[in-house]
């Protein structure tokens, strides 16, 4: 490996730590200057006032770009590490994974874990990595690209804890960086409102997500990003409540605005589908990332529906992690059974193992547990969970 070049210089690393709060309190100040410019603009007539009002909406817009670039540098300077930045580009990556990969006991060097997270933010999007990467990382390391591929697989879910994989999602969805904007958000509502009506049908469990490619979530599409979405419709439902279509674009542009991450590419962040129901007083919500079944029985039994974000593979971060509303209904003997909506099932009339046009996506089967349900989520028992949310009419 060529020579590593550091730098250590006392007033960047000043600034640098202090970009985040910086960036919060400047972005606070921004939305007061636009408010204030907004009702001076009010009195005003005219074609000054629309020049006005163009001009506000650019400085704002601006200034929010410039403060996002500085947080991006914050979080680059971080996740090099509190007293160093790698300049050699090679040097660099290896760095970074050696720090991603310890403890996975090939001779990787121990570290420990950032507090705000900055670090499980390199273990959650290392899944990411394209296959030229992966060919780097092997012939730094001196190992196989199948072997990278499988200990990458296996990382996240062996390695890092629900509470960690949580915070992490949450610290990303709060980053001014990748926010979607306020253009995209109100683009996005409009372009829904076109074809909500063909893939959502009010009263009914959502189980087509696949089918909603047109609908935009963020920087993605519905079909891509919008489990978590989906599995609060259903929810919902579940409970009595049926949203209609208004009611489903306001939420889709609310999560736009809090609560995706990284512009929808990653989803979203399971703490603010909770904020979602506790700000409502119609709801009482219980959750836990704990895995222990005697926690899963105790929520099943004094909940009436879930909201459960799961591993699909608990040992194959790539086979993606994904939202589902687990229902809790009663069969005709009177016993409780657990039902998953919208976990990609679909009903094999064809008999060959992939869905066809006339094959509809249908729920599951009836579980005698919730802890079943999710074990099944992914179709092969081997699914797990990183929050289950426990949702019930106030």
């Amino acid at each position: 490996m060529k020579s590593r070049i550091f730098m250590n210089i006392p007033e960047i690393f000043s600034i640098a730590n202090n970009l985040s709060k910086y960036a919060d309190t400047q972005t606070s100040m921004i939305d007061k200057y636009h408010l204030t410019a907004k009702k001076m603009i009010a009195d005003m007539e005219g074609k000054s006032r629309n020049n006005l009002e163009i001009a506000t909406y650019h400085i704002k817009n601006e200034t929010f770009d410039a403060i996002g670039r500085l947080s991006g540098f914050n979080y680059v300077y971080k996740s090099t590490g509190t007293n160093r930045l790698l300049i050699d580009k090679e040097g660099a990556e290896a760095a970074k994974i050696n720090r991603i990969l310890q403890g996975t006991g090939i001779g990787f060097l121990g570290s420990t874990l950032d507090n705000d997270g900055t670090e499980n933010c390199h273990m959650l999007f290392l899944s990411l990595i394209d296959p030229e990467t992966k060919k780097k990382i092997a012939k730094i390391f001196s190992l196989t690209v199948k072997e990278v591929e499988s200990i990458l697989k296996g990382y996240i879910p062996h390695n890092v804890t629900n509470d960690q994989v949580v915070e992490v999602l949450q610290y990303v969805a709060n980053m001014n960086l990748f926010r979607v904007s306020s253009f995209t958000i109100a683009k996005n509502r409009q372009l829904n409102s076109w074809f909500i009506d063909k893939v959502y049908e009010s009263g009914q469990y959502i189980e087509n997500q696949n089918d909603w490619d047109l609908i935009s979530y963020g920087d993605y599409s519905m079909a891509h990003s919008g489990c978590g979405i989906i599995a609060i419709i259903n929810a919902c439902h579940s409970l009595g409540i049926d949203l209609t279509d208004e009611e489903v674009l306001d939420l889709i542009s609310e999560f736009e605005k809090n609560g995706c991450v990284l512009g929808a590419a990653a989803g979203t962040s399971p703490m603010a589908i909770v904020d979602y129901f506790l700000d409502s007083v119609e709801y009482e919500v219980t959750y836990t990332t704990s895995n222990d079944p005697a926690v899963i029985k105790a929520i099943s039994e004094t909940c009436d529906t879930f909201i459960v974000d799961v591993y699909n593979d608990s040992d194959d971060i790539t086979d993606s992690m994904h939202y589902v509303n687990i229902e809790k209904r009663v069969d005709e003997n009177g016993n409780v059974k657990f039902v998953v909506h919208n976990s990609g099932l679909y009903d094999d009339k064809n008999g060959n193992g992939a869905r066809d046009e006339n094959e509809p996506y249908v729920e599951s089967k009836e579980y005698d547990s919730l802890e079943e349900a999710i074990k099944d989520v992914g179709h092969d028992d081997n699914s797990r969970s990183v929050m289950i949310i426990g949702i019930s009419n106030a």
